[in-house]
């Protein structure tokens, strides 16, 4: 089938979904129409910023901008779903976001969490502490970011003291959401967002892509320590 039209129909199938109660569906109408909302989705839709970026790309690689061309259509065939059920696809995806952490779903939760209380420690930990119980793959890989921002404000989580949380742990996290069922190869939101976001554009996993990128750095003992850590603390 094609892939477009596979997404679309996937779409309409949680809009089904959702309309009848289900969390996780909310959750993904959500977070799409969100990031259509961050590709600058206008009247216009996103052709145009798919259109200039994939040109400027195919300058220096033509490899990377079919990829991204690739990633590109595929989000904007739900962006053009969505842009028919509302002409705001940020304040859409805000209210959907809400209603799915409101129905339960851990990972709204932590997305709602991140605009609500970005830098709140008990907040953080409330939420690190059902993603441990729950095991959820979604969550796992949500969790980090909102880690990630409480740490940097110099903050420390109560009941998690001396837990330095820093990039190296949230990408971990990520490694592990993947461990965990979170779809991380090619044709994934994670590796579309990655590509169509920060231009990394390829046709490897997300964790080969990561591993590559860290041992290029020079890094590969801190994403090794860190992974130790994060599972560590994700078995409780």
């Amino acid at each position: 089938m094609n892939g477009g039209l596979s997404d679309v129909h996937h779409l309409w199938a949680l809009k089904q979904a959702a309309d009848h109660g289900d969390a996780a569906a909310m959750r993904e109408i959500a977070f799409t129409s969100s990031r259509c909302a961050g590709m600058g989705h206008s009247r216009q839709g996103i052709q145009h910023t798919l259109d200039n970026v994939s040109a400027n790309l195919a300058t220096h690689s033509p490899e990377r901008a079919a990829v991204y061309r690739s990633a590109g259509q595929r989000l904007k065939a739900q962006c053009d779903v969505l842009a028919g059920w509302s002409n705001d696809l940020r304040v859409f995806g805000a209210v959907w976001r809400d209603r799915a952490a409101e129905a339960g779903d851990l990972t709204a939760s932590i997305r709602k969490a991140m605009y609500d209380a970005p830098r709140d420690p008990q907040v953080a930990v409330a939420l690190l502490d059902r993603v441990v119980v729950s095991g959820d793959a979604a969550a796992t890989a949500e969790i980090g970011l909102l880690l990630l921002r409480v740490s940097n404000d110099g903050k420390s989580l109560p009941g998690y003291e001396g837990l330095a949380f820093d990039v190296f742990d949230f990408y971990a996290m990520q490694m592990i959401a993947c461990e965990r069922g979170v779809a991380c190869g090619v044709g994934s939101v994670m590796l579309d967002d990655i590509c169509l976001g920060g231009l990394e554009c390829t046709t490897a996993d997300f964790p080969a892509l990561l591993w590559h990128s860290v041992e290029e750095d020079g890094e590969a003992r801190q994403l090794e320590q860190a992974l130790k850590k994060m599972r560590g603390l994700l078995q409780g």
